[in-house]
């Protein structure tokens, strides 16, 4: 018995890397999914600020679950995770006393911390497996979702960042998140320019990192592509 439960350990080990957690990164794809798809809805609604923050929220605690699986991570996740939601809740509830920029700020440093560690285990993994194809995925759309955050930030910081051509437009929540894809894609509809000198920086950081990281993770996914999974001598 103690033998098939060592046996089960090591299994479990050669499956999930350090720092994930099993069918962690399917959850958090499914929450980022989610929060893109409905925020062109919930932009219009009386009570689309509340709904944001439940999704947000989601999405923050299934990217917690997603790399938690060392203490230090968990640590490090938690201790950024904890003062973003309360400040964001917080700013629904007072929005005269915690400013929108206080939560936007350090949303973006998780973003960061959450980003490099998903991609640290997309590259390091040593075979692709469906975990590591989520991983990626992930990877991509939070790039997308932390600039669009970024450009919300800036817009707020300057009203005069973008020029958008619609009447009235601005950047903020789905428009933000539109225009994020638009540069990590390299589309560019023209319809919402960069004006400010560091508006233009940052659509020129977003678009070469776009660029870089697909070209980066089709090479590295086909070199593992098919690779048997190592065994361990015993088994």
């Amino acid at each position: 018995m103690g033998a098939r439960a060592s046996r089960l350990v090591s299994g479990a080990k050669r499956v999930l890397p350090p720092g994930m957690l099993r069918f962690s990164t399917a959850h958090l794809l499914g929450s980022i999914v989610l929060l893109i798809i409905a925020s062109p809805f919930i932009d219009s609604t009386p009570i689309g600020g509340w709904i944001e923050a439940v999704l947000v929220t989601l999405m923050l605690a299934a990217g917690v679950t997603a790399v938690g699986g060392e203490q230090s991570s968990l640590v490090v996740a938690a201790a950024l995770v904890i003062p973003t939601l309360g400040l964001k809740w917080a700013n629904l509830s007072m929005p005269d006393v915690v400013p929108t920029w206080s939560f936007r700020s350090i949303t973006l440093i998780f973003l960061v911390f959450l980003t490099a560690r998903l991609l640290r285990f997309t590259l390091r993994a040593p075979r692709v497996d469906w975990n590591v194809l989520c991983a990626a995925v992930c990877v991509y759309l939070l790039m997308g979702v932390f600039w669009g955050v970024a450009y919300i930030l800036i817009a707020e910081l300057d009203p005069a960042a973008f020029a958008i051509s619609t009447k009235g437009g601005r950047v903020t929540g789905f428009t933000a998140i539109y225009f994020s894809f638009s540069v990590l894609t390299t589309v560019g509809f023209g319809d919402i320019a960069p004006v400010s000198p560091i508006a233009r920086l940052a659509a020129i950081i977003e678009s070469t990192l776009g660029v870089f990281f697909i070209a980066i993770l089709i090479a590295s996914l086909m070199a593992r592509m098919g690779l048997p999974e190592h065994r361990d001598k015993h088994d």
